[in-house]
């Protein structure tokens, strides 16, 4: 997923009226302002009285959402040519917090994960927090490439070293 494709899927969005945040190696990257790695995919959090209309411009612009790779109707993915983007749904309550999937389930992000913004090539991108972002890297195995997004957000962002990465610094 190229930085050009972002840009081009987030405008799409906007254009719609579409709010997103970026999430993931994209939202890490939006946060230092620039980009670090290559990203196979993009990852979105999206408010669920969204997905259909966001479903339908992604299938404009060629993208598929082939039933074998999708968990559910709050965690799906698109897939493009080249690439694909994962959808996170969120429905907010009224505290603010992102309630992902049932909300029986207690799984959400928190409020202080929203109201965050980055920079993809000069625009401007609504993403996922610096707090948040390192929360959600923790209770799986995390590739070398987290580790190291994980280091750049704790030193751009004077964020205390999470203590699963302290041997590593």
């Amino acid at each position: 997923m190229t930085a050009d494709k972002v840009i081009q899927i987030y405008s799409l969005f906007q254009q719609s009226a579409i709010t997103v945040w970026i999430d993931g190696g994209w939202g890490i990257d939006a946060l230092l302002g620039q980009q670090t790695r290559n990203h196979s995919d993009l990852d979105i959090v999206i408010q669920i009285n969204d997905v259909e209309k966001a479903i339908h411009i992604l299938q404009e612009e060629g993208y598929m959402k082939p039933a074998e790779t999708n968990v559910g109707d709050h965690n799906f993915v698109m897939i493009g040519d080249t690439d694909q983007i994962d959808f996170h749904v969120v429905c907010f309550d009224n505290d603010g917090k992102g309630i992902y999937g049932s909300s029986d389930n207690n799984v959400f992000y928190p409020d202080y994960a929203f109201g965050h913004s980055g920079e993809i090539k000069g625009l401007t991108v609504n993403c996922i927090s610096p707090q948040y972002q390192l929360e959600s890297h923790s209770g799986y195995a995390l590739r070398p490439c987290d580790f190291l997004d994980i280091q750049r957000l704790c030193e751009e962002f004077q964020l205390p070293v999470p203590y699963w990465l302290e041997p590593l610094t």
